[in-house]
Parts: structure tokens; sequence; C-alpha cells
């Protein structure tokens, strides 16, 4: 993956920012898909029970 090089401070502000915002948006996602999985297995384990 290609980073640009930060120039000034508040570049590299930014960057942590957009990298911290990213890392969080992963984590929503992944939590998400859990939940999800979570789910499916709660709807599918009272059939074949």
């Amino acid at each position: 993956m290609y980073r640009r090089r930060a120039k000034t401070n508040s570049d590299k502000k930014d960057r942590r920012e957009g990298c911290i915002m990213r890392m969080r948006r992963m984590v929503a996602i992944n939590e998400k898909r859990k939940v999800e999985e979570r789910k499916r297995q709660a709807r599918e384990k009272p059939l074949s029970a």
C-alpha cells in the first residue's frame, strides 16, 4: 500500500486521524458480522436440536 509522505505536522495528524477512523470502521464492521453470525447460529440451533 502506497502511503503519502506527510510534509507538515498537521498532515501527519490528518493521516493518523484517517488511520484511527479506518480502524474504527473495521472494528464496527467486524462487530456487526459477529452479531449476525451469532444470530444465524441461534436461529439454526433450534432446528437441528
